[in-house]
């Protein structure tokens, strides 16, 4: 029963790794991050890290070694990616993925900043990323916060540009 059980999880496995390795050729071939600019551009090449992120969930969820407090938040991350009811709905291209996406990066940070470095091998040992998954945490969570001071900055200014000026008024 035990063969047959790791058996399946090993054509899973291969599974994800396939479809992984299509969606980057496809992605390549189609020159796709040439065509997205801007900010939708960066997080274009984040967003292609989300299945690598889901699965690391999955395998973090599967392990005995993570404490049931780190798979409480996981479940979290877990549900919010698969209710269909996103703050960005999922079937807008590209965009639509990006909470997704965010979600789980906010979470997956969280928990390798609880300090545990048991738990942060775990990670690093399921991540089936190219990049090291602290590096990359790090280089997403640094856009998000970039965008995030931009953010304020931009409704102010278009504020301003809306609000009627001194000369305007009756």
């Amino acid at each position: 029963m035990a063969d047959r059980h790791q058996s399946k999880v090993t054509e899973y496995e291969n599974f994800y790794l396939k479809l992984r390795e299509k969606i980057f050729r496809w992605v390549e071939d189609h020159e796709v991050p040439r065509r997205v600019h801007g900010w939708t551009g960066n997080f274009f090449q984040y967003l292609m890290l989300l299945p690598d992120m889901v699965y690391l969930v999955i395998q973090l969820l599967k392990d005995r070694l993570v404490h049931v407090r780190y798979k409480t938040m996981l479940v979290v991350a877990m549900t919010y990616l698969v209710f269909p009811l996103d703050i960005i709905p999922d079937f807008i291209p590209v965009t639509g993925f990006i909470d997704d996406l965010l979600v789980v990066v906010v979470i997956l940070n969280r928990i390798l900043n609880s300090g545990d470095s048991q738990l942060i091998e775990r990670v690093r040992q399921h991540w089936a990323g190219e990049k090291d998954i602290l590096l990359t945490l790090q280089d997403i969570i640094g856009v998000m916060n970039s965008l995030a001071a931009k953010i304020p900055r931009g409704i102010l200014n278009f504020m301003d540009r809306t609000s009627p000026g001194p000369s305007d008024k009756g």
